[in-house]
């Protein structure tokens, strides 16, 4: 976002996720073309979860896990916890950061801990039962994928051909 702002980049991929300080805020500037909507589930080894949760989803339970995550400051658990229970564990550290949904589901395949994903890149996984998602009450934390432009740059014809082809071959492909 920052490159776009200074007008280094004319158009770029964003994670929108829900929550306080959402997106509508932060993007005020900016004209948005959502691309595709995906749900966001926490998952973990099978015998990972049912050694350390044993079928809970309590919040006393789920906060003392190991995690991994994107960032040492694990703001995908953060947020899948603010969504699920309005709060977020106090300390949160994640066991492992990474840089890729891949190895998010690599580690936490291996049972290293609880990780954050897209939905759709695990449904294989939980369909075999490798993996196993943890749910509550609530639905599915959601990420919307978007195109993002400065409002007041005039996008050329290119652009708007190409935007116009992304959403509608990855809108096609939303998953949740």
């Amino acid at each position: 976002m920052p490159l776009l702002e200074e007008g280094r980049l004319d158009l770029g991929f964003a994670d929108l996720f829900e929550g306080p300080g959402s997106a509508e805020r932060r993007l005020a500037g900016f004209e948005v073309a959502e691309v595709m909507e995906e749900a966001l589930v926490l998952v973990a080894a099978t015998g990972h979860e049912a050694a350390t949760l044993a079928g809970s989803r309590a919040f006393a339970r789920l906060s003392g896990q190991r995690f991994v995550d994107y960032h040492a400051s694990a703001p995908a658990v953060r947020g899948w916890f603010r969504h699920h229970f309005g709060r977020v564990p106090p300390r949160l550290e994640p066991a492992l950061a990474v840089e890729s949904v891949q190895a998010v589901i690599a580690a936490t395949s291996h049972g290293m801990g609880f990780g954050v994903v897209p939905a759709h890149t695990v449904a294989r996984a939980l369909a075999a039962g490798e993996l196993v998602a943890v749910a509550t009450r609530k639905r599915a934390l959601t990420n919307r994928i978007s195109l993002v432009r400065l409002l007041d740059r005039v996008p050329s014809r290119l652009e708007r051909t190409f935007v116009a082809f992304v959403t509608q071959a990855l809108g096609k492909r939303a998953a949740g």
